[in-house]
This record gives structure tokens, C-alpha cells and sequence, in this order.
């Protein structure tokens, strides 16, 4: 190609501004005047000139590009310091062994051993509060003459006194076939706000026997496995000491605390262990669902309320500061970005990513805050107390605040592709995914549908017999497990040999065979059309040698194979294949791709071979 090429490629005139077919062209090459063209081809000069320039001399863009990437790496370790700082590796075995404690201790009942998952009962129920439970909650130890009080595995303090809670739904809360009404003169539903019961029952005196609200317990609301029920109800609180616990629940067995209505039991206390400096709170649930029997889960959450102990704890509140400080200074550099570039600033998907950045920085920043100001006093000051201290909120509020940090950490990482786009591999994974998103995105399509085709068949057939399968989400979870080869298909062919058989090879034929491989063969096929051509972008790191290449690269989208010094000379020239390459790294393909080069080719050879 001739200099033509090369005053296009700097041109800032488009090519629909330019002519949409050759006719147009001549006609305007017949009427332009000499001075014109001369005032034209003079522009062009000067542009080029002045880019050539900015290459060659302008090194300052090199060290902001530099200087950008450092600060943004500080920033990185920042984050990851702040969140994997706050991190106790206790953490888990703390929560194994309260769950080894309370969910997996055996109990007998008659002749059998059985443990907290085991319970099917109200009896199961009854042996496992005056076993296990009570064991747990009052800790022997064996090498002292004086029992501490309050104390379990030997070194965690219960934090207030543990709360049973039970919550019930009215004789009425559903109706009877008018068949069976003489057989069944009351009916119990699932748990639902507007079907509780608020009614005293039983001795009618005391919290064990007369409702309270959600707002006077201070609760909050619990999803289990039926459904989700209310934060009030009717409770008892225990005792720090074991023999007055035993009392009490003697009191609500022998008086039937447990009715046909209880619809959801609680057994809720919290532990500190000064060791780790790390509250547990911990909810053992018992369901009595509307068929009988009873169905138990549990729920442990992990709570660091003190955070400024240890001198490592004083190097986290650095980077807690220095986090503020990078926080302010890149909501002031996206504020100047979006005054500058106005609308153009949407065009960008790294700049939608900044944005959820600062979004979770700054939600971060209001936990913490509200953590130190509010919280961590209102903790202190029940410490000491022996009543019941609800910290079902400061579990919810601690699992918030680490979601938040984990997802922050995850796409400030994540970030980093950014920055490594400029070399050529990573670029060529990038434009993979470009050249076939529209592939991609009509192949979920249509994974989506076959998808819930088999989620809706498989909860259909095999719902009321298999676990994996008792609820649409359920199924829908089970299947997506299989997709990575962890299906069990023997409960599934137990329920029904013939339709389990069908079911499996439907599917595994389906979406293994043929989905799966129409997805390899997307990714394969785009990458190889990448890979056919030459690479499309030098690597970032060394562009000191390039003399600011990539900076301008940066405004441009443009970067140059290796030249020589006198790249400011008026003969330089860019061939075919640098502006594909252009183009190519602009996402600009095909059609597009051709009306570009049709205008500014004036190689006549190319010409020919394109006819």
C-alpha cells in the first residue's frame, strides 16, 4: 500500500464520510480544487508529523502507564491484605468441633444409637436436649476441683444464656376435604405468617407458653428447609447452670411444650473463644413438618467483632486507611473520566467494572464503620450478662460483610486483565471471545432450553422418591452437578429403573455429546481464525524501547512493528496487514473489514485478489 493508506489510518475522517461507493468518490475528486487538496494533504502532514513525534519523544505517557499499573498493584495488595488478614485459619476447626459436639455426638434411643442428623422423633427430641445437649452446653472438667460456670471445650464462654424457641401454626390453617371431615376435626399447614398461632396453650403462664412478637425478642426471621418462619414465638431461656437447665426442660416435657401445631424448634446460643479472639453463633433447628416426623439443619456463623488485638491487627488498620484513601482517589479519577469522555465513558466494559469496584469499596467502608461505632459497643456491654443475647443480626451483618470483601478481592483481581490485554496472548484470548459472542450466545440459548427441559422432567418423575429431585431449584442444582460427572444414578434407577434409564442416556447424549462439543467447537473454531493471523499487539512491558508506542496505542488502538529511528521520516508506510491487524484489534470484522480496507487500498495487486 501506498502513503494513501497510511494518512487514512491517521485520518480522523470516517469512512462513511468519506463516500459510500466509488461513484461518490470521483465525483468528489473531480471538484476539488487544487488549494483544497494541497490545504488537505498539508493537514494530514502536519497530523502525522505531530503522532510520529509524540512517539518518538513524549516519554511521559510511558511512565504514566507505569505509574498507573504500580498504583493500582499497591491498591491490589491493599485489598488482599485487608481481607485475608482478617482470616483465622482456626476458623474451621473451631466450627468442627462445636458440629462435632452437638451433630454428630450419638445418643441411645432404646436400642439404637443415633445422632442429632438421625432425629425423626418428638422423643428423638427429648433424649437428645437431655443428653447431648445438656453434655455440651456444661462442660466437665475433669482437672479442676472448681467448675467454672458458663464455660464449654474447656476455653469457649457461652455469651449469655442458651434460648429454645418454638414456633406454631393455628389448628385451622387449613381445611379438611368434606369426606374425611369426621375422621379429622383439625388440620396443621406449612408455617406461614398469617397461619401462626399466637395463642397461650398449656400452664398459659410464663414466655414458655404465651406468644411473643419478633420486636420484644429482638429476633429475626430463619429460612429452613419447609419454610421461612418468624423471629417470635414462644421460648424459654436457660441457665448458666446445668442442674437449673435440667429443671426447665423436665418442666416443658412433662407439661407437652411440643404440640401437633409446632411447626419449627431453635436452640440458639453463642460462644467465645478468647484464644482466637472469634465469636460462633450457632442454631441447631428442628422441623415438624405437616406429614410428621421431624427433619433437623443447623446453622454456625463466624464473628470477629474486636479486630485491633495483635500488631498484625494494627497493620490491617494501616491498610484499612490507605483502602479509604485509594477509595476516595479513584471515585475523583472515574468522576474526571466521566466529565471528559461524557457518553464514551459507557463504551468501555473495564469502566461498568470500576464502577462495581467503588460500589463494594464503599459498602465495605459503611460495615466497617458501622461495625466499630454501633455494634462492637452493643456487644460489650451484654458481655457479661446473663440473659439471652439474639446475634442472628451480627451473624447476617458478618456474612454480608465477608461476601462483600470476597467479591471486592475477587474483581479487583480480575482487574488485572486489564492491564495485561496488551500482550499478545492475552489479546488473543480476549478477541476469541469477541469473534464468536454471538455463538455463544445463541448456544445458551439453547442449552438454557434443554436444560429445563430435563430440570422440569427429572423433578416430574422423580420428585416424590429421590432427594436430589424434591424441588425444581433442587433438580436443577443436581443436574448442573452433572454435567461434571457427579450424578447418582443408582437412586435415581432405584425409583424407577425403566425412566431412570431413559432419563440418563437422554440426557448424557444431549448435553455431553453434542452441546458440550457444539460449545468446544464455538471456542476452537473462533481461536483458530485468531490464531491464523499474525499477532495483533506488542507486549506492554518494554515500551521503553518503543519510545511511548504503547501509550499511544492506548489512544490510538494502534501499535507498530519494530522500526527504525527515523520512524518520523515522511516514507514510512503501513502495510495490509498492519491494518488488519488495526481492525482486528478494534473488534471490527467482515463486512466492516472490507469497506475500511476498499477505501484506502491503493495497492492494485490486493485489488485483484480481492476480486
Amino acid at each position: 500500500m501506498e502513503r494513501d493508506c497510511e494518512q487514512g489510518i491517521f485520518n480522523n475522517t470516517s469512512p462513511s464520510d468519506q463516500g459510500s461507493n466509488q461513484s461518490d468518490s470521483d465525483n468528489r475528486e473531480g471538484h476539488r480544487s487544487k488549494s483544497s487538496g494541497k490545504s488537505q494533504k498539508g493537514y494530514l502532514q502536519g497530523m502525522k508529523q505531530k503522532v510520529l513525534a509524540y512517539i518518538k519523544t513524549n516519554k511521559k505517557g510511558i511512565k504514566v502507564n507505569y505509574i498507573e499499573f504500580i498504583i493500582y498493584t499497591i491498591f491490589l495488595l491493599i485489598v488482599t491484605i485487608g481481607t485475608f488478614g482478617q482470616i483465622n485459619n482456626m476458623r474451621y476447626w473451631y466450627t468442627k468441633l462445636v458440629d462435632d459436639l452437638f451433630v454428630k455426638s450419638p445418643f441411645e434411643e432404646g436400642i439404637e444409637e443415633i445422632n442429632f442428623k438421625d432425629l425423626s422423633r418428638v422423643t428423638h427430641f427429648w433424649k437428645f436436649a437431655e443428653t447431648v445437649m445438656i453434655d455440651g452446653l456444661y462442660w466437665n472438667f475433669e482437672d479442676d476441683t472448681q467448675q467454672p460456670v458458663g464455660y464449654m471445650l474447656q476455653d469457649s464462654k457461652l455469651i449469655g444464656v442458651p434460648r429454645l424457641r418454638q414456633v406454631k401454626v393455628r389448628s385451622d390453617s387449613c381445611i379438611v376435604p368434606e369426606a374425611f371431615q369426621r375422621l379429622y376435626t383439625t388440620c396443621y399447614d406449612l408455617y406461614s405468617s398469617g397461619k401462626e398461632d399466637k395463642e397461650p396453650f398449656g400452664p398459659g403462664i410464663g414466655t414458655a407458653w404465651t406468644y411473643s412478637t419478633e420486636k420484644k425478642l429482638h429476633g429475626s426471621s430463619h429460612s429452613g428447609i419447609f419454610s421461612t418462619y418468624g423471629g417470635g414465638g414462644y421460648y424459654e431461656d436457660l441457665s448458666l447452670d446445668r442442674s437449673e437447665t435440667i429443671e426447665k426442660l423436665l418442666t416443658l416435657k412433662n407439661n407437652r411444650w411440643i404440640t401437633r401445631g409446632t411447626r419449627a424448634i431453635f436452640l440458639d446460643f453463642t460462644v467465645y473463644n478468647s484464644n482466637i479472639n472469634i465469636f460462633l453463633t450457632v442454631k441447631l433447628v428442628f422441623e415438624k413438618p405437616p406429614v410428621g416426623g421431624m427433619i433437623t439443619s443447623s446453622l454456625r456463623r463466624i464473628v470477629k467483632l474486636h479486630h485491633y488485638v495483635t500488631g498484625f491487627d494494627y497493620v490491617i488498620a494501616v491498610c484499612e486507611c490507605m483502602f479509604v484513601v485509594f477509595t476516595v482517589f479513584y471515585t475523583i479519577e472515574e468522576i474526571v473520566e466521566i466529565v471528559v469522555l461524557k457518553h464514551k465513558y459507557l463504551h468501555s466494559l473495564w469502566n461498568f467494572l470500576d464502577q462495581i469496584i467503588l460500589v463494594l469499596a464503599y459498602a465495605i467502608i459503611c460495615f466497617r464503620l458501622y461495625s466499630y461505632k454501633v455494634i462492637e459497643p452493643q456487644i460489650i456491654q451484654v458481655i457479661g450478662e446473663e440473659k439471652f443475647t439474639d446475634f442472628d443480626s451480627i451473624g447476617l451483618y458478618q456474612v454480608t460483610y465477608n461476601t462483600t470483601t470476597a467479591v471486592l478481592a475477587c474483581l479487583t483481581l480480575f482487574k488485572v486483565f486489564k492491564y495485561t490485554r496488551f500482550y499478545d496472548t492475552m489479546s488473543q484470548f480476549s478477541m476469541t471471545l469477541a469473534r464468536c459472542s454471538t455463538e455463544i450466545a445463541a448456544f445458551l440459548c439453547m442449552f438454557l432450553i434443554i436444560f429445563i427441559i430435563f430440570a422440569q422432567l427429572g423433578y416430574l418423575l422423580f420428585g416424590s422418591q429421590v432427594k436430589d429431585f424434591r424441588t425444581l431449584p433442587t433438580t436443577v442444582s443436581t443436574l448442573s452437578r452433572a454435567t461434571i460427572g457427579d450424578f447418582d444414578f443408582l437412586a435415581v434407577e432405584e425409583a424407577s429403573p425403566i425412566l431412570a434409564r431413559f432419563f440418563y442416556i437422554s440426557f448424557v447424549f444431549l448435553v455431553f455429546f453434542i452441546l458440550l462439543n457444539v460449545f468446544l467447537a464455538i471456542i476452537t473454531d473462533s481461536y483458530a481464525g485468531v490464531r491464523s493471523l499474525e499477532p495483533t499487539l506488542k507486549s506492554f512491558i518494554g515500551s521503553d524501547i518503543h519510545h511511548g508506542l504503547n501509550n499511544l496505542t492506548s489512544q490510538l488502538g494502534y501499535e507498530r512493528k519494530n522500526h527504525s529511528e527515523d520512524d518520523n521520516k515522511d516514507n514510512d508506510k503501513y502495510t495490509y496487514k498492519e491494518i488488519k491487524k488495526f481492525l482486528l484489534k478494534k473488534n471490527v470484522i467482515d463486512v466492516e473489514d472490507d469497506l475500511f480496507l476498499n477505501i484506502y487500498d491503493t495497492d492494485e495487486e490486493n485489488k485483484q485478489n480481492k476480486k
